[in-house]
């Protein structure tokens, strides 16, 4: 579950990003990386969502630009479940083609 979740976090981040990433972008920016800051104005980490298992946070977020329209999107995300123990904080990469 987590894993599709965040699959589906990763797409939704994707909107946001060009709108509250830490700088623009411009022509000219292959190879170069980007953070997340925000999602929907609040600093991350923050709450992206919450379900009927729990809530899921989103710790921070990389996307790196690479050439011809690759690169790579990377994110430490945590769902904190309604009831039980936390799981802990999760890395994941992803090749964007």
């Amino acid at each position: 579950m987590f894993i599709a979740d965040s699959a589906r976090c990763s797409a939704t981040l994707l909107v946001f990003l060009a709108r509250s990433c830490s700088d623009s972008l411009e022509p000219g920016t292959l190879g170069q990386s980007y953070r997340l800051d925000q999602v929907a104005g609040d600093a991350l980490p923050t709450v992206l969502y919450t379900n009927e298992v729990g809530t899921f946070h989103i710790i921070s977020q990389f996307i790196h630009f690479g050439p011809k329209g690759t690169g790579s999107l990377s994110e430490t995300a945590q769902m904190v479940p309604h009831t039980g123990e936390p799981q802990e904080p999760q890395e994941s990469t992803s090749g964007i083609q």
